[in-house]
């Protein structure tokens, strides 16, 4: 009885032994992300090529680092002026939409995991109106800025157009705007690697660029 209980134990021990074989053997198998295959040399620079195939002959642990890539980007949005003026935006009736619109183009170049480099240029138009009569332009008579405003016009000696001081005005704006500028981007989610994407990322970012308006 006692040799027939050991021999059960054994057998037992052996299945366990032989299961936990098995699923080391299942997790050293070579994983496929989801967004990066380890097993495409076509990433990899030719000077980093012996360490890849010494991976791909599990003569080394790592695989070769991937070539770093570039990316393409463009994108469109609203543009607004914080200021005194109201801005006009898609949603709340401007009198042209294309006025309060914006795109940008981007060429960025991956350093590494982390760091990258983008260089972008942005073009638009922003506008603005205030519904709300002003006075503030009393005592700016001739402001070239005043032109167009809703105003009395007397004439003066020799002929000249004067501005009663008694009227007022809404005051509104349009302009152009174009802003190149070169920025360095981090990005945070992957300074810790748990997971093949990300379904949010987060980026530090520091430029510099210049603005013509």
């Amino acid at each position: 009885m006692a040799s027939k209980k050991y021999t059960l134990l054994a057998g037992l021990i052996g299945l366990f032994t032989i299961s936990a074989a098995t699923a080391q053997t299942g997790t050293s198998t070579v994983y496929k992300g989801s967004g990066y295959d380890v097993l495409d040399t076509s990433l990899v620079p030719s000077r980093r090529m012996d360490q890849q195939r010494d991976f791909l002959n599990r003569n080394y642990d790592y695989p070769a680092k991937p070539r770093n890539q570039w990316e393409l980007g463009i994108s469109v949005g609203a543009l607004n002026v914080s200021g005194d003026v109201r801005s006009k935006n898609i949603f709340n009736r401007p009198q042209n939409a294309m006025n309060t619109l914006g795109y940008a183009i981007s060429l960025r170049k991956a350093w590494g995991y982390i760091i990258s480099t983008r260089l972008q240029y942005m073009r638009g138009n922003a506008s603005g109106y205030n519904w709300q009569k002003s006075e503030g332009w009393r005592g700016h008579m001739g402001n070239p800025y005043a032109a167009g405003y809703n105003r009395n016009q007397v004439t003066g000696l020799g002929g000249t157009n004067n501005y009663l001081n008694n009227q007022t005005v809404n005051y509104s704006y349009k302009t152009n705007i174009q802003e190149l500028s070169l920025q360095m981007i981090a990005a945070l989610n992957n300074i810790k690697f748990h997971r093949a994407r990300n379904k949010m990322s987060t980026y530090g970012m520091f430029g510099v660029g210049g603005l013509l308006y």
